[in-house]
């Protein structure tokens, strides 16, 4: 497996990502269509002085990606530390136990989040 956040676990994410069939679970919860939402995640204190991580997850009715840096305009922003963040994408942390305890830090348009919390988890689960 590769070193997470590597430009290999990109790749490698991107594939699997590519795999998950988006048009019924995207549907759901949503009254009209609202795409893409964009989750914009950064990672802080990556080792090999790396330090502060962007990557971001970008969901449509039909596809899933994920790239490494900045969106231009997400709907949704993520912080947390390397260690979380490894953790969080090996599934070994739940993240609403990491949300509460102040792990996970968001701002952004949570409600879009919300509905599509099962496309999110699936993605951060196939690593």
């Amino acid at each position: 497996m590769a070193s997470f956040l590597s430009d290999e676990w990109f790749s490698q994410m991107r594939s699997k990502l590519s795999s998950i069939k988006l048009l019924a679970d995207a549907a759901k919860g949503f009254e009209e269509p609202v795409e893409p939402v964009v989750i914009q995640h950064l990672v802080k204190d990556a080792p090999d002085s790396r330090g502060t991580i962007g990557y971001f997850i970008k969901v449509c009715k039909d596809c899933i990606d994920i790239q490494k840096g900045k969106a231009a305009d997400p709907d949704v922003w993520m912080t947390t530390s390397y260690s979380v963040a490894s953790a969080l994408a090996k599934g070994e942390i739940d993240p609403y136990q990491a949300l509460l305890e102040g792990l996970i830090k968001m701002r952004g348009n949570l409600s879009l989040l919300i509905k599509i919390n099962n496309l999110i988890t699936k993605a951060h689960t196939i690593s």
